[in-house]
């Protein structure tokens, strides 16, 4: 941040209030997405499917259209928001790429 203030650029900290939500809801919608696709192989191959991938699968059958359209309108929401904030002012979103900081490397 330091660097871009030296080159003038304006930074401001900006709240994203329903990141929570679009988190959530990304994570309904990840796996819901992909059963569509490959449901009726899992149902009649479940072999075939490494067993992280089918686990994930599995879950998704436990959730239901509901939370599917609750997933979807949250993400719609998100995306208002982003668009809302990247079209009144900023231009660039800097953020973390992990929720917190990595441990040391062992010597």
């Amino acid at each position: 941040m330091k660097q871009l203030e030296e080159m003038d650029i304006a930074c401001i900290e900006v709240d994203l209030n329903r990141l929570d939500d679009a988190i959530f809801a990304g994570d309904i919608i990840s796996v819901v997405d992909p059963l569509l696709v490959h449901g009726e192989r899992l149902a009649h191959e479940p072999e075939r499917f490494a067993g992280y991938i089918r686990s994930r699968l599995e879950a998704a059958q436990t959730l239901s259209a509901v939370d599917y359209a609750r997933a979807v309108q949250a993400m719609r929401c998100w995306q208002r928001e982003l668009a809302e904030l990247f079209g009144a002012r900023v231009d660039l979103l800097i953020t973390p790429t992990t929720p917190v900081a990595t441990h040391p490397i062992a010597p």
